[in-house]
């Protein structure tokens, strides 16, 4: 979900938001949405290690596979 929807929907202003981010969690809500991405593929990866790379990238909505050959 995108920052602006989130804040819209919880009547706050884009900046609020993060501000709010910065202080419950320590980042922005950018930065988190990355991190549980990529922990949501790495999980999906250790569950299935034969799963294809390219496919489990565009299931988590990457827009290539090099993020998780580490390149």
């Amino acid at each position: 979900m995108k920052i602006n929807i989130l804040a819209d929907k919880s009547c706050l202003s884009t900046r609020q938001m993060e501000r709010i981010s910065q202080k419950r969690i320590g980042m922005h809500p950018k930065l988190y949405h990355r991190i549980v991405r990529f922990s949501k593929a790495f999980q999906m990866l250790e569950q299935d290690s034969s799963k294809n790379l390219t496919k489990l990238a565009y299931s988590n909505k990457y827009l290539t596979d090099n993020i998780l050959k580490g390149t």
